[in-house]
């Protein structure tokens, strides 16, 4: 940017109002592009959300049987017999 205004420099002042007009419209057509792009990020943000929490929804509405017998029964335990390797031994 700072060698287009040192070019400009030696310009007459019409040239110069035009370069700098025309650099004000590529300037404000990069900033509503800018925008466009934010509000484009933000929708898709958006629609992320809504669709996470929908899926959310789905997943966490199942239920729950507590009736089951995997519930109900209570696991074998194993016994482990220990045979020496004491401090005194």
């Amino acid at each position: 940017m700072r060698s287009i205004f040192k070019l400009i420099i030696h310009f007459s002042l019409k040239t110069k109002i035009l370069v700098l007009k025309s650099l004000l419209i590529v300037y404000l057509n990069f900033e509503e592009k800018i925008i466009n792009l934010k509000s484009n990020i933000m929708k898709a943000l958006k629609i992320t959300l809504i669709v996470a929490l929908f899926f959310t929804a789905l997943t966490s509405c199942t239920k729950q049987d507590l009736n089951e017998d995997d519930v109900l029964v209570s696991p074998e335990t194993q016994t482990t017999v220990y045979i020496g390797g004491d401090i005194d031994e």
